[in-house]
């Protein structure tokens, strides 16, 4: 009997840790549950497994990478609507405000709606995995699709001759995401603008004006401190009369069919004009003193800096929290679902009036449980 007693010991003890290993448990969101520790509480619903497992198996992880496909999600949590485009450089920086320094606590305590709450524990998984990717410390930082979901755009297709890679509605976006910060042409911002020109190969080009704005979007990612990654996004925007009037300070114009072609045919009138624009920055730090200068629009020069590490506690904390909320749920109907039980077997056991008026008076009180239990929100 010993014998038998220490074998099945060892094996649920082995089973204990096999479980362990397979499902990490996190019972934080414990301390936010305010209806457990009663008879019923497993009876129907494991409710520490449940929720252990929906917190940890999302938790985001400082040093991990990831990849974020629905923008939907993240967009609507935070309350971001679609637009036409953008008309100041503010309204950019706002959406990356709104977005990195996320403060909304998801799990009100009012709100008890499983439905409810299973649909912002997915909003909290986009918006970690939207972290993930910003917080990566691999090559590249972040493409430019996650910036244009993020916006609510869609990115240019190449070989348009767009100096745009991201457009939202009727605004073009330029995204830089490097060390050295700005890039470009004087050719690629004619053919944005939709200015005519001759080009390097003498040919004559009238392109057609693709954005009623430009902006660009510069961002850099510092990793010195990796225990608290910073982000920083600078943003402004270009003047199409501001950097005409650079080329036809610093060019001939060729009449042709009764069109005016400014002549950028030579590399050194090229090299002139982008001297003389934005372009010509070699870190963006010098644009926070270009004013309405180098060909853009006066005071639309703004940045912004973050801290990922910030946002992403914010999120794990929002997702402990969201466990409290939904253990309280299933706390609830774990009550109510095993007093319909417990009601039942008395009347399997003794099928009197009293006991069937018993059990069809618990069954009818679903409407008290869904004001108690499953609360709008």
């Amino acid at each position: 009997m010993n014998n038998y007693e220490d074998l099945m010991n060892a094996l649920i003890k082995e089973a204990i840790e096999n479980e362990k290993k397979y499902i990490k448990k996190t019972t934080t969101f414990k301390q936010y549950a305010t209806r457990g520790g009663n008879k019923f509480d497993k009876d129907f619903f494991d409710v520490e497994q449940i929720v252990s497992n929906l917190v940890s198996s999302t938790e985001l992880d400082k040093n991990s990478e990831d990849d974020f496909s629905d923008f939907k999600l993240i967009r609507d949590a935070i309350g971001l609507n679609d637009v036409s485009g953008f008309n100041t450089s503010k309204e950019i920086m706002d959406i990356f405000e709104q977005t990195f320094m996320y403060a909304d606590d998801p799990a009100d305590k009012s709100c008890t709606d499983i439905g409810k709450v299973s649909s912002r524990f997915f909003i909290q998984t986009a918006f970690a995995k939207l972290l993930h990717s910003f917080n990566a410390s691999s090559a590249g930082f972040v493409g430019e699709r996650l910036v244009a979901g993020l916006l609510g755009g869609s990115t240019v297709p190449v070989g348009t001759g767009d100096i745009a890679d991201i457009q939202v509605g009727s605004t073009g976006i330029s995204l830089k995401i490097k060390e050295k910060g700005i890039d470009g042409s004087i050719q690629g911002l004619c053919n944005t603008f939709g200015i005519p020109y001759i080009n390097n190969n003498g040919k004559y080009q009238k392109p057609t004006q693709k954005h009623v704005n430009l902006f660009y979007v510069i961002g850099q990612k510092d990793l010195s401190d990796p225990k608290s990654p910073k982000l920083t996004f600078l943003c402004f925007e270009v003047s199409r009369d501001g950097i005409l009037e650079i080329i036809k300070d610093n060019s001939s114009i060729i009449d042709n069919a009764n069109e005016d072609y400014y002549d950028l045919s030579l590399k050194t009138t090229r090299e002139k004009i982008y001297k003389e624009t934005f372009l010509n920055f070699g870190s963006y730090s010098n644009l926070d003193s270009a004013g309405g200068e180098k060909g853009i629009v006066s005071n639309s020069v703004l940045i912004g800096n973050y801290s990922l590490d910030y946002s992403i506690d914010k999120v794990n904390n929002s997702r402990a929290s969201l466990g409290g909320a939904l253990a309280d749920t299933l706390y609830g109907m774990n009550n109510f679902l095993s007093d319909i039980k417990e009601k039942l077997m008395a009347y399997s056991l003794d099928p009197s009036g009293t006991n069937l008026n018993n059990l069809l008076t618990t069954i009818m009180n679903v409407n008290d449980f869904k004001e108690s239990v499953l609360k709008n929100c």
